[in-house]
């Protein structure tokens, strides 16, 4: 579980002390109070959810792909009247806090649920690469590792589209695992050495963007190659968000408790 709390800063701890010598404050009297709490814990949590969609945080990387799914899973939690958590049990984000070593695919990816087998019984994965369409000035946007550039753009945008048909075929994984595959009706696919990493791009129907695909074959096959996978370093989101909403958060609070209070700041 990921989490960041809410919490009373020490000259707003010094405030109450002094007004109630230690006693437990009663939400009901304490409403501006409260309702500061309310809005810090909401703050947090809407930073959070732009973050995970692809808004920017001082201090902490871009999401390299966002993700709704991770947004809606960043829930606030009433601990108490005045403690708050906003919190997520993505595995995903857990990984982009963590970050992870550099590893080789072909010691895993052949291998699993959607992997596929060869005649003579090597695993073999088919990978998909999303390509990003340029922006208006022609330049790449943003959260795309792969961009078709503006001139290759012109021509592919162009091609037949290929479509999922709908229709279904069983096949066996490596493990020998019953498998449903969609079946596709294949479009224009572009064949250009000169283009890269781009050399195979299909334009997919229904809104489904341009992609490549490319094979990862398990380390014993005759292209030894290795499929590494780069290390990435732990991003930590959770602190970026409280040092961008900290001080707000605590002047508003501080203000809360001595309104309710009936005291002024100054």
């Amino acid at each position: 579980m990921i989490k960041v709390d809410i919490t009373i800063s020490n000259n707003s701890l010094k405030i109450l002390s002094n007004a109630f010598s230690g006693k437990i404050l009663d939400p009901k009297v304490m409403q501006s109070t409260k309702f500061a709490f309310n809005k810090g814990a909401n703050m947090l949590q809407n930073t959070w959810k732009t973050w995970a969609r692809g808004g920017s945080i001082s201090g902490a990387e871009d999401i390299k792909t966002p993700n709704n799914n991770l947004a809606q899973s960043i829930k606030t939690q009433d601990l108490g009247p005045f403690d708050k958590e906003i919190g997520t049990d993505s595995p995903y984000m857990e990984r982009i806090i963590s970050g992870q070593n550099a590893y080789d695919m072909k010691e895993t990816y052949p291998f699993g649920r959607k992997s596929r087998r060869t005649k003579d019984g090597r695993g073999y994965l088919i990978i998909p690469f999303r390509w990003g369409t340029p922006n208006k000035e022609g330049g790449p946007r943003a959260h795309f590792r792969n961009v078709i550039p503006q001139e290759l753009y012109d021509v592919v945008k162009k091609y037949k589209v290929s479509v999922i048909t709908g229709e279904t075929h069983v096949e066996e994984n490596y493990k020998r695992d019953l498998i449903e595959r969609q079946e596709y009706f294949w479009g224009d696919r572009l064949k250009d050495e000169d283009a890269g990493n781009a050399n195979g791009l299909v334009r997919m129907g229904n809104k489904g963007g341009y992609f490549t695909f490319r094979i990862i074959t398990e380390k014993n096959s005759i292209n030894g190659e290795k499929w590494w996978k780069k290390a990435v370093p732990g991003n930590d989101v959770p602190n970026a968000i409280i040092r961008a909403n900290e001080k707000q958060i605590s002047d508003m609070i501080e203000s809360a408790i001595l309104e309710d209070l009936g005291q002024s700041k100054d």
